[in-house]
């Protein structure tokens, strides 16, 4: 009887035990399930994150790559406004070097022509006239002159004149009414314009007179007609606020 019992406390046992080793087992599974569920879940959204990465990535680099093709277009349009500044700062680096040469050739000419200028000799009444000539300019294109003439013997008779006028080559004329009239078919033919011719070269400067020397306001039977030879090139200031400028169309 004892052994049957034995027997049936060990049948019971071991189906007790089996029944919660098994228990044991589905719940252990059970948890290996729902491991494995929340894994694939994290693992979806970590794919989705990822190709949400990828495609900004890419998104990323399309837009760096426009910026690197705006960025070449712009380097190249800078190149070539620089080129262009580089021609017209050469163009203008010429026109500037022309308007030197000009001006140095302008200045050049206008003291060709400044300095004084005298006489000792020459074809007055006695054959021993003498004057002087001041030059100077104001670099405006306009030359003023100071000019005194003696015929010497007997009659020392005297001419001054101020004026001013503008040259053309080697050449300037004064014409002018010093009564500070208007000149008129009248007055030409009354003979109260002064006339006078300046014809400049390396050495000085010859002086004709055309018209009469009351016209001038010279001396009686004053006529300059003689050459003046350069002494210097100072460019020797007067006073010319009461000259009487030439006209410049004769």
């Amino acid at each position: 009887m004892r052994k049957k019992l034995y027997l049936i406390f060990l049948i019971l046992s071991n189906f007790c035990f089996s029944q919660s080793k098994k228990e044991k087992i589905a719940m252990l599974t059970d948890k290996i399930d729902s491991t494995i569920n929340a894994c694939n879940i994290k693992s979806s959204s970590l794919n989705d994150s990822i190709k949400f990465l990828q495609r900004d990535i890419i998104l990323e680099k399309d837009k760096q790559i426009q910026l690197s093709f705006e960025l070449q277009k712009k380097s190249e349009i800078i190149d070539d406004m620089l080129a262009h500044q580089k021609k017209r700062t050469k163009s203008l680096d010429s026109l500037i070097s022309i308007v030197k040469e000009n001006k140095i050739l302008l200045l050049e000419t206008e003291n060709k022509f400044i300095g004084s200028y005298s006489v000792s000799y020459g074809n007055g009444m006695g054959g021993s006239s003498s004057g002087s000539l001041d030059f100077f300019s104001n670099n405006n294109g306009v030359y003023y002159f100071n000019l005194e003439y003696n015929v010497g013997a007997p009659s020392f008779n005297f001419g001054y004149l101020t004026g001013s006028f503008k040259i053309f080559g080697d050449k300037g004329v004064y014409y002018a009414n010093l009564d500070n009239e208007s000149i008129t078919s009248t007055t030409e033919q009354e003979g109260t314009i002064c006339k006078i011719i300046f014809i400049f070269d390396e050495s000085g400067v010859f002086i004709n007179q055309l018209s009469s020397d009351s016209a001038c306001y010279f001396g009686f039977n004053v006529s300059v007609n003689d050459y003046f030879v350069k002494t210097n090139s100072i460019n020797k200031r007067f006073d010319v606020s009461k000259i009487i400028p030439s006209l410049n169309t004769w």
